[in-house]
């Protein structure tokens, strides 16, 4: 009987196969990953813009009775009384803002899309209190994500 120390080819080739196999799933799954967080960190970046922009416009509302908003430009304007100044937009995402009705309002409807309305002018009222508004940003050169939020600006007390 001979002493053998080594593989055959034919053990070798199978454990390159299984290896390879391995790798393959393995590589899938990590690109998978990657992509799934990708979309991840875009969302949150479309989430964060949404509500940097709601807060800035939801400070206005409370500070001022009567406004224009032009969305039409970025950054966006705001007229009061007295003065104006400007929201900066990033120029990486789309903006669409409209006010909210009963129609558009509804938070389980996934389908529906709001007329891009470029100036809100709100003028001295003690009835618009609360201003419900929906707010759409998307990225400019993807199709996906897009964020839509439906908040209420409102005035404390009344």
């Amino acid at each position: 009987m001979k002493n053998e120390k080594g593989l055959t080819l034919v053990e070798v080739l199978v454990g390159l196969a299984i290896l390879s196999t391995i790798m393959v799933i393995l590589g899938g799954l990590l690109i998978d990953g990657f992509r799934h967080s990708e979309k991840a960190e875009n969302i949150t970046a479309l989430q964060q813009e949404a509500n940097l922009i709601i807060r800035e416009l939801n400070n206005v509302h409370r500070k001022y009775d009567s406004y224009t908003i032009d969305f039409s430009k970025n950054p966006i304007i705001v007229d009061y009384t007295k003065d104006s100044f400007e929201i900066p937009l990033n120029s990486r995402y789309i903006y669409t803002f409209c006010k909210a009705t009963e129609a558009n309002s509804n938070p389980d409807l996934q389908e529906e899309t709001c007329e891009d309305e470029n100036i809100l002018t709100i003028t001295k009222s003690k009835n618009l209190n609360n201003l419900p508004i929906i707010l759409e940003i998307k990225y400019t050169n993807k199709k996906d994500p897009i964020y839509i939020i439906r908040t209420t600006l409102s005035r404390l007390g009344g």
